[in-house]
């Protein structure tokens, strides 16, 4: 080995060694936040909007909103699962305000630019959507909050599923959770599933400060799911998500972070923390509910 070569070699392991030492020194930093919640962001301008050039014309009622994002990252492209609203419904208005819409992209930069594709399962309200790769099925799953009248569920935990993630018009026909409402609910949404080696666990709230549980063992799963059950009150508000920290056996809850894979385990990098939000521009504030025009946006961990 001739001297430049050994200069060489030794150079390299010089930075292996330093790059070792940074990723362990950015692990342990991620691992103190998510012990103490002392987190800090950095904030993306708003990256998708709603854009009517890319949805189905909508003249009387216009597209308003886009908000619930689920978002796996699968063979190069980035797969968004969204509600998109419109400006008016609700209170007796016309079905249809809410839909569950699709993009496929390569690059957040062009997420305003992409055509929506709109998930036709039914013709009624559905929305929140959560999408995972189930191994066991070799299938993916969406499952959402759907209002059906026949059974008097409403906003009742569905799912659907396919088989190939790039053709979204092949989703199946809503299929339920629940054949009814558990007797222990006044109300329930935002439904969300997490795996475990042994269990499928369902979480979603109910407007009144609870965040329920139920769960069905995985060779189940779809079927199975017993009498949920409260498993926090507090200040809760909608939405629940919760993820597997990969490496450090815990979960973490609320806002869709950014997955390191696409399974149902729902693993997420304790050192690459993204966070894919819906906000609103100062202007909007005060409106009420239904009005509230989202945007998405990303949050990128900035480490100390």
């Amino acid at each position: 080995m001739n001297i430049l070569t050994r200069i060489a070699v030794s150079f390299a392991t010089v930075l292996l060694v330093y790059g070792s030492t940074i990723a362990q020194d950015r692990r342990q930093e991620s691992t103190n936040a998510l012990r103490t919640g002392n987190f800090r962001w950095r904030s993306s301008e708003p990256l998708l909007a709603v854009n009517p050039k890319r949805l189905p014309p909508s003249p009387d009622n216009p597209w308003h909103a886009v908000k619930d994002p689920s978002v796996v990252r699968y063979q190069d492209r980035w797969h968004l699962f969204c509600t998109l609203r419109k400006l008016n419904g609700g209170n007796g208005k016309p079905a249809g305000y809410i839909r569950i819409g699709h993009i496929s992209l390569a690059d957040w930069k062009d997420a305003n630019d992409t055509q929506w594709q709109l998930l036709e399962m039914s013709m009624g309200y559905r929305g929140a959507p959560q999408v995972f790769y189930f191994t066991p099925h070799r299938k993916w799953y969406l499952v959402y909050q759907l209002e059906d009248s026949s059974r008097d569920i409403p906003f009742g935990p569905c799912y659907s599923t396919i088989e190939d993630i790039n053709d979204p018009s092949s989703w199946s026909l809503p299929r339920p959770l629940y054949a009814q409402k558990p007797a222990n609910l006044k109300g329930w949404l935002d439904f969300w599933i997490i795996c475990d080696q042994e269990e499928a666990h369902l979480f979603f709230t109910s407007l009144d400060g609870g965040m329920w549980r139920a769960e069905t063992k995985l060779a189940e799963f779809p079927r199975g799911f017993g009498e949920p059950e409260v498993a926090l009150r507090g200040d809760i508000f909608e939405a629940s998500h919760t993820y597997h920290l990969k490496e450090l056996d815990k979960y973490f809850s609320h806002g869709e972070l950014i997955r390191s894979g696409y399974d149902q385990r729902l693993e997420v990098d304790a050192t690459d923390l993204q966070f894919l939000f819906q906000g609103l521009a100062d202007e909007h504030w005060g409106k009420r509910y239904g009005r509230l025009g989202w945007r998405l946006g990303l949050l990128e961990s900035v480490q100390e």
